[in-house]
Parts: C-alpha cells; sequence; structure tokens
C-alpha cells in the first residue's frame, strides 16, 4: 500500500510539473492570408512571460520582403485566449507599433488594431 502511495504522489508530481513547463497556446507558426490566400507565416514565441512574432516566410514576392520583420511585440497572456500587445504591419514602414488586441480560439488568432483585424491560422 505504501508503494502505490508514493507511486501515485511521484505520478501526479510530474503531471503538475510537465504542465507547468507546457508552451502557451500561442506559440508556434501562424498563417496569414489575404482574400483567401496564403500570404505569410509568422513565428510567435515567448521569452520572459512575453509574446512576439516575426516574419519568418512569404508566399507572394511582396511578403517575401518582410521576412524577419516584428508584427507583434511584447504581448502578454490575460487568460482566457485573450492578450494584448503591440502591432505592427512592416508596411507601414517608420510608424511606430500600435495597441492590439489578441484572441485565440482554437486554431484561429485574431489580432485587432485601430487600423483594422488580421485573422491567423495554425500552420
Amino acid at each position: 500500500m505504501r508503494l502505490m502511495t508514493k507511486f501515485i504522489a511521484a505520478t501526479a508530481g510530474l503531471t503538475l510539473a510537465s504542465m507547468a513547463f507546457a508552451a502557451d497556446p500561442i506559440v508556434g507558426n501562424w498563417q496569414m492570408s489575404e482574400s483567401g490566400q496564403p500570404k505569410a507565416v509568422v513565428k510567435i514565441t515567448e521569452s520572459g512571460g512575453k509574446f512576439s512574432g516575426v516574419v519568418i516566410s512569404g508566399q507572394t514576392e511582396k511578403a517575401k520582403q518582410y521576412v524577419g520583420k516584428t508584427v507583434i511585440l511584447n504581448a502578454e497572456n490575460l487568460g482566457s485566449g485573450k492578450y494584448k500587445g503591440k502591432a505592427k504591419d512592416p508596411r507601414w514602414g517608420i510608424i511606430p507599433a500600435v495597441n492590439a488586441d489578441i484572441t485565440l480560439n482554437g486554431n484561429k488568432l485574431t489580432l485587432k488594431t485601430l487600423k483594422g483585424s488580421q485573422v491567423l491560422t495554425r500552420k
């Protein structure tokens, strides 16, 4: 009986530890589309509790020139699939990033700013 109790406690500890280190669901590659056509892939990463997104590939000649550009900056997880941060369209040039509300709903990520919105899908 004592061995079974230790086994259950160890298993529970490992489960909790793995949950603590699980990646946030926003982390990964996301497909940007325009008029239903693939445009670019954005990779979202986490560092120090903040999320950023960088264009890692372009499917159009125009989108290819933005590879390496940051499009999501300093986003924070507010819980329940909601994030708040900054967004920048690489076409804006030197115009600063604007406030953005980001919502994760399954395999769709909606990025809303005062300048418009963009829906990304899990890649």
